[in-house]
C-alpha cells in the first residue's frame, strides 16, 4: 500500500454516532476503495462490522469496493508428492480399547471383534 493511501486510510475514522449519514457513509467507502483492502480486512482495521460496510456498498452502489487484486507468483521449486489414502475405521470400545481397521477390512469379522470385546472377553 503505497504512503499517500496508508495516510488516507489512517485518518478516516468511523464517526460515533450509531447511524451514519450519507456523506460518512460515502466517506467510509471512499477510504474502503483507496485502502485497496478487502472488506473484512477493512471492517476488522476500523471494528466495524462487515455487515455495515456491505449495505452502505448496496446504499451507495456508485462508489466501488476494491475487486481482488492479482499478483504474479513464481514456483521456484517442484512440490513434493505425498501419496495418501484413504484412513479406514476406528471403533472405541467400553473398557477405552480401540480397534482400527484399514479401509478394506472384512465387516463380518469386524463384528465378531467387536461383539467379543463388548462380552468381556478379550481378542
Amino acid at each position: 500500500m503505497g504512503e499517500e493511501v496508508e495516510r488516507a486510510v489512517r485518518t478516516w475514522t468511523p464517526p460515533r454516532s450509531r447511524r451514519w449519514s450519507e456523506r460518512e457513509g460515502r466517506a467510509m467507502l471512499e477510504a474502503l476503495a483507496r485502502s485497496g483492502q478487502t472488506v473484512a480486512a477493512f471492517a476488522h482495521r476500523h471494528e466495524l462490522q462487515e455487515q455495515r460496510i456491505r449495505a452502505w456498498t448496496k446504499r451507495i452502489p456508485e462508489v466501488k469496493a476494491p475487486s481482488p487484486t492479482f499478483v504474479p507468483v513464481r514456483v521456484r521449486a517442484k512440490a513434493e508428492v505425498v501419496e495418501t489414502r484413504p484412513a479406514g475405521v476406528e471403533v472405541e470400545v467400553r473398557g477405552g480399547r480401540t480397534v482400527r481397521v484399514g479401509v478394506d477390512f472384512d465387516a463380518d469379522l469386524l463384528r465378531r471383534v467387536l461383539a467379543a470385546l463388548e462380552d468381556g472377553g478379550s481378542c
